[in-house]
């Protein structure tokens, strides 16, 4: 009996009561609460540094394309086809026929780069440039026109943005880019791309942290030199 009694004592000394582990699960559920955020927060941080990382990479490879073919870099793309318009703007074909890039899927006659935007599965990364547009067939679609001021990086405001249809005469040359986080799918056909207003080269569409949404970018300049989000880093 003196065993079982102290038996008795042990369980009610070191059990644990309901209100116990009612504070215990709350506890867990805060901790909880506060490391999801975070860990998503490094997350997208690591996502971001990685497209970045991939946009430096084709950079290089448009760079080498510009050196093997008299100082020229391809035209943009695009189409007026429901099917083709989500994948406007995109790598530049010339790219993967030139083994520049590794080559992915195809839309009409055009090759896809097989470089996911990691914000965008299932599309490349985009690519935008004053002159030439073509077609995902390759005909013409006349001239894709870029809006920038003068004096482009420095001045990035949208009231002096002026008109440039030559990438040998606009202070920036080309810009590529991810949709980047919490982008609107809708936003990512051609007719959505505000480039009258300055897209994708002002900072207003740029991603911030605090905006917690925007593209994410690099851009070549004519002097040779580049800017975007990547500066961030």
């Amino acid at each position: 009996m003196a065993l079982k009694n102290a038996f008795d004592s042990d369980m009610t000394k070191h059990g644990f009561t309901l209100i116990e582990l009612l504070v215990v699960i709350g506890i867990i559920a805060l901790l909880l609460g506060i490391l999801i955020p975070v860990l998503a927060a490094a997350r997208t941080k690591a996502r971001i540094v990685a497209v970045h990382a991939e946009l430096y990479g084709i950079s290089l490879a448009l760079e080498t394309y510009y050196i093997d073919n008299n100082e020229t870099f391809p035209p943009a793309r695009a189409d007026c086809s429901t099917a083709s318009i989500p994948h406007a703007y995109p790598l530049p074909s010339e790219l993967i026929e030139g083994n520049y890039l590794d080559r992915g899927g195809r839309v009409a006659r055009t090759e896809l780069a097989n470089t996911e935007d990691r914000f965008n599965k299932g599309y490349t990364y985009k690519y935008i440039t004053p002159g030439p547009l073509k077609t995902f067939i390759g005909t013409s679609l006349g001239t894709q026109t870029m809006y920038m001021p003068s004096n482009y990086p420095h001045n990035q405001t949208k009231s002096e943005l002026e008109r440039y249809r030559d990438q040998k005469e606009a202070p920036a040359t080309y810009a590529i880019f991810s949709v980047g986080p919490n982008h609107d799918p809708e936003k990512t056909s051609r007719a959505m791309f505000p480039v009258r207003d300055g897209f994708p080269l002002l900072k207003d569409f740029w991603y911030s942290p605090g905006k917690k949404s925007g593209i994410l970018t690099r851009i070549r300049l004519r002097n040779g030199q580049y800017t975007g989000t990547f500066q961030g880093d």
